[in-house]
């Protein structure tokens, strides 16, 4: 059965939330820039309740994420993989890894005093939702539809490396620091092919996030936010 946008079910669960995501984005973009006087970081809080609460409502329909269980290598192996993503994208920063407007950030500080509820809003949606919403798009969703739009039924471990390269491309122009998600998108692919458990790369998304978070707030680095 086809639905909006000749989506079909299992396409729009998948699509949805992201294109939500990205719409957020464009809101942000537009607010800040024809309404100066709203603060426009409460809007990421608004994000991640919205987002979060479409996920948990449609949380019975990502087949791939319920396999809760993993091989304790499959854990282990992922959260080293979050680690070295946290890593490389602090240390990849050199000028032509970076897109014009990268390190515009996140400050949810005044002055000298910081907004902790800002701060508790922004990591919530950084570990806990961006990677649910970025996982199902860019790695169960199109990395296998670009092998077959029947991609529930594609095993991801035959998932061609043209379709990983080019998921993991098109992830990384939607970040300012374009070369380090570069490498995070083919990291978090091939743990998904390899383990053929998107939590896999969930964990992994999750753990780097976590540590850039830790990173990001304890040293006051908003521009990689």
């Amino acid at each position: 059965m086809m639905t909006l946008f000749f989506l079909n079910k299992d396409d729009w669960y998948r699509v949805a939330p992201f294109a939500l995501f990205v719409c957020f984005l464009v809101l942000d973009d537009f607010i800040g820039k024809y309404f100066p006087i709203v603060d426009v970081r409460w809007l990421y809080a608004v994000k991640t309740i919205v987002i979060g609460a479409l996920l948990f409502v449609w949380r019975k329909k990502f087949s791939e994420i319920k396999q809760v269980r993993m091989a304790l290598s499959n854990w282990l192996l992922a959260i080293v993989a979050g680690f070295v993503v946290f890593e490389l994208w602090i240390h990849l920063n050199y000028s032509w890894m970076q897109m014009d407007g990268a390190g515009k950030g996140f400050d949810p500080s005044s002055g000298s005093e910081i907004n902790w509820i800002l701060v508790g809003f922004r990591v919530a949606g950084a570990v806990l939702v961006v990677p649910l919403v970025e996982e199902l798009f860019w790695r169960s969703y199109l990395m296998r539809w670009l092998v077959s739009p029947d991609f529930m039924r594609v095993d991801p471990r035959q998932v061609k490396v043209s379709a990983l390269i080019v998921s993991s491309v098109l992830f990384s122009l939607g970040h300012g620091y374009w070369f380090p998600a570069l490498v995070a998108g083919l990291v978090f692919g091939l743990l998904y092919m390899q383990s053929k458990n998107l939590n896999s790369s969930i964990v992994a998304h999750g753990v780097a996030n976590s540590a850039l978070a830790g990173w990001v707030v304890s040293g006051s680095h908003w521009n990689y936010w």
